[in-house]
Order: structure tokens, then sequence, then C-alpha cells
């Protein structure tokens, strides 16, 4: 809920909105809580996607009952029953092609890019492009921390920044995690390359962690990182496509 609220802050600073627009979320898993906002708070048409089916009828209830619980007035008038009940489409396995041109407005993700290699990320994003309708734009929620620490809090919220490549590509087929370690800096030329520019970004910088960067065995590429760059932990960007991006002051 919480960073939800910041990307919709993030689009609202850029003077953009999801309202009576049609919605894409990458990834949306098994508790379907950024489509149900977005659909409460006006948009007309929510996509939730998947590669892998992980949603079903007790989860998606599970998620709306939630919501309600948190903020009555404001999720309940979600209709109860099948998320069918709802303007919500369920797309799995996810294929970009499959959508008409220009019939998104908004494209949305919550902690999965980081999960995505960065050639995927590119591939991915260049192929939603053309379905972004004129104006359209993407805010993206990522979570740089190495996710193990959020099960073993005994570890840095940085420590796979001192595995060495090899070992951190075992540790993702054994945990099936699949973190990129891109730090927030380097997200722009991911963009970039996929043709975005970014409108606006935020980094929440995690102090505890930037003051013990001196104390970790970082590998090569990592030692060459600043402390903030290194310990920024979140980010919200909002891009979008080369051709219709806008020159902020």
């Amino acid at each position: 809920m919480g960073q939800y609220g910041e990307m919709r802050l993030a689009l609202e600073s850029a003077g953009l909105t999801a309202n009576n627009g049609t919605v894409l979320e990458i990834g949306t898993g098994w508790f379907p809580t950024i489509p149900l906002c977005f659909l409460a708070d006006g948009a007309q048409r929510v996509l939730m996607t998947d590669l892998n089916a992980h949603l079903d009828q007790v989860s998606f209830n599970a998620a709306r009952s939630f919501l309600k619980q948190q903020q009555p007035q404001r999720f309940g008038r979600l209709a109860e029953g099948p998320w069918q009940n709802l303007a919500l489409d369920y797309l799995t396995p996810f294929k970009p092609e499959k959508l008409a041109d220009a019939s998104l407005d908004l494209v949305t993700s919550r902690t999965v890019l980081e999960h995505i290699p960065p050639s995927t990320i590119v591939e991915l994003l260049s192929r939603l492009r053309p379905k972004l309708r004129p104006g359209g734009a993407m805010v993206h929620c990522i979570d740089h921390s190495d996710h193990l620490e959020h099960r073993d809090k005994s570890i840095s919220k940085i420590n796979f920044l001192s595995w060495s490549e090899s070992w951190h590509q075992m540790v993702n087929r054994m945990t099936r995690e699949g973190e990129n370690r891109l730090r927030h800096h380097e997200y722009p030329e991911v963009f970039a390359s996929a043709g975005f520019d970014v409108l606006s970004s935020h980094a929440t910088v995690h102090k505890p962690t930037a003051d013990q960067v001196s104390e970790l065995n970082l590998k090569d590429r990592f030692k060459a990182m600043s402390a903030s760059q290194l310990a920024t932990l979140i980010s919200i960007f909002v891009i979008v496509p080369k051709s219709s991006s806008v020159l902020q002051t």
C-alpha cells in the first residue's frame, strides 16, 4: 500500500494519471494489491500478467479482503465474487505481442524488475513500448536489496554485492530469486536501451547500510560505486517513450 502510494505520487508529480485508463501490471503474482488499488482509484481496466500462473481465486479473495479491512471506504465498493466481476483480466503466460498497439495508458511493476536480467528487461520494455498510447508512461518500483536478507537478518541488505558472478548465478538458480544486482543509477541506461527516457526518479538511501559499506568485502564492480549508490534500496522510476519525453525544469 505504501509503495503504491509513492508510485501514484510520482505519476501525479509528473502530470500523469491512470484515471479512466487501461493499466497493465508486470508480474502480478499471487496477491494483486496493486491492480486493485489502481482500479479503486479510477482506472477503467487493469490487466494483470505473469509468465506463469500464480493467481487463483483464493489468493485474489484474500487480497481484496485485506484491502477492504485496511480501508473500507476506499475499497468497499469493489464487487465480490470472481475477479471477472471487476474490470480485471489475468493474462498468463503473458505475451506482449497479443496486445493491440496503443492500447495501454500505463504499465507498472512493483519489486519485479530486480528479478529480471538486464537484457530481458530491455527486450520486455521494447516489446511493450508500442502498446502505449500517445502520452502513455510506465512507473516501476524496484527493490535493490539482497532478498535473502528479508529472511536472514544476520546479513547485510547488500550482502550479495560481495559475491562473485559465478556464485551469484548459482545462488539465483538454487533460490529462484533471480536478482540482477543492478543499482539505482544503472537503470536509466537500461531504460534508454529499451527506447525510454526517465521522466522522474526517486531513490531511497538506507543510511545504516551506507554506513556499513566500508566494512563489506565488495567485488570490484561495486567498490567503484559510492556508499549512497550502493545503499539505495528502493527506486521509483517514471519513464516515457523517447519520442514523447518532455523537458523537466
